[in-house]
Order: C-alpha cells, then structure tokens, then sequence
C-alpha cells in the first residue's frame, strides 16, 4: 500500500482506519479493476491466478528473491 499512496498516507489511512471505496481503491490504483458481482469477481480471479500456472518454474523462483543487500546469496543458492 505504502508503494502506491506514499508511506505518510499509509500511516494516515491505516491509524483512521479508512475505508475506500471501489472508485477510490481503483483510482488510486489499490485494486486493478471493478466487477459488478461475485461471480465476475471469481472468474477473475481465477483467470489471475491461471496466469501462474504459465510462469516457468525456475523464472518464478528466481522472482521470489527479496531485492537489495540478499539478493546475491540468494540467487547464488539457487542457481548452485
């Protein structure tokens, strides 16, 4: 969330407890899409998550590596 609003309007929207709307979460880019029911809902979700089943093995591994200082050791462990 801290990613996408900024660290200050996390810290604000999380200590007031803030509740979006779909509008708002979607235009602030904290949901990627509006579906008008559940079942839509599902279908897309389903379809997302589908979409992993065609990530290579070894490249979704690799995308699992946290970024900065680790980075290294860890993708030395893998690939040895």
């Amino acid at each position: 969330m801290r990613d996408i609003i900024g660290v200050r309007q996390t810290e604000l929207a999380l200590t007031r407890g803030t509740l979006f709307s779909a509008e708002q979460a979607h235009k602030i880019g904290l949901i990627d899409e509006i579906v008008d029911n559940q079942e839509k809902a599902l279908e897309q979700a389903r379809t997302f998550i589908d979409g992993f089943k065609k990530i290579p093995r070894k490249s979704s591994v690799f995308a699992s590596v946290p970024p900065r200082e680790n980075r290294r050791f860890h993708i030395l462990s893998v690939v040895a």
